[in-house]
C-alpha cells in the first residue's frame, strides 16, 4: 500500500479585524464602535479588549459585557451607573444629562486573541472612531466571497488530485514495461 497521503494541511490561521457591518437593534446598552478602537474590559486582574458592545448593567449598577467583565473608562476605571445612560459618539457617557465617564477605547499594537472576542495589546487611544447606541458591530465575513474562495479551492484539490492520479497510473505502466 502507497503510505504518501496527500491532504490539505492549514498554513496559518489569522483574525481579520476590518470594520463590520453595523446593525441597529434599539437596545440602548448595545454599542458599536465605527472606525478604529477597542472597548477596554476587566477580567479578573487583566485588561481585556473587545469590539463586541453588547453590554448590560449588573446588580451593582456596573456596565459590564455578556461574560460579566466590567467595561473600563479612559483611565482603565471601571464604570458604575446609577439610572440609564446615553452615549456620546465620543464615547462620553451621561446619566440624567450630566456626563460621569468617558468610554475607554483604545487602538493595540499588535493585537492576540485570547478569547473568542477578546484580545491583549499595547493600548493607545484611539483617535478616528464614532460610537453608536442601539447598534452592533456584526460580522466582518463575507459570506459569498467565501464561498467563491471555497469553491476555487475545491477546484483547485480536484484538479491536483485527477494530475496526482494520471501521474500514478503514468507511473505504474512506466514500472510494467521494464
Amino acid at each position: 500500500p502507497n503510505n504518501n497521503f496527500l491532504y490539505p494541511i492549514i498554513e496559518r490561521v489569522f483574525t481579520d479585524l476590518s470594520q463590520g457591518s453595523i446593525r441597529q437593534t434599539s437596545n440602548p446598552l448595545d454599542l458599536a464602535i465605527e472606525g478604529e478602537g477597542f472597548f477596554a474590559v476587566r477580567r479578573g486582574q487583566e485588561i481585556l479588549y473587545t469590539r463586541k458592545g453588547n453590554f448590560r448593567l449588573d446588580n451593582d449598577g456596573f456596565l459590564v459585557n455578556e461574560l460579566g467583565y466590567r467595561v473600563l473608562d479612559q483611565n482603565l476605571n471601571e464604570i458604575r451607573l446609577e439610572g440609564v445612560p446615553t452615549f456620546g459618539r465620543d464615547g462620553s457617557v451621561f446619566v440624567n444629562n450630566v456626563q460621569v465617564a468617558t468610554l475607554g477605547i483604545f487602538r493595540l499594537e499588535n493585537p492576540q486573541k485570547v478569547g473568542r472576542d477578546l484580545f491583549l495589546g499595547q493600548p493607545q487611544p484611539a483617535q478616528n472612531f464614532r460610537v453608536l447606541q442601539g447598534y452592533l458591530e456584526m460580522s466582518n465575513v463575507n459570506p459569498i466571497l467565501e464561498m467563491a474562495n471555497l469553491i476555487q479551492t475545491h477546484r483547485a484539490h480536484e484538479t491536483y488530485s485527477n494530475l496526482i492520479r494520471s501521474l500514478d497510473s503514468l507511473y505504474e505502466r512506466f514500472n510494467q514495461s521494464f
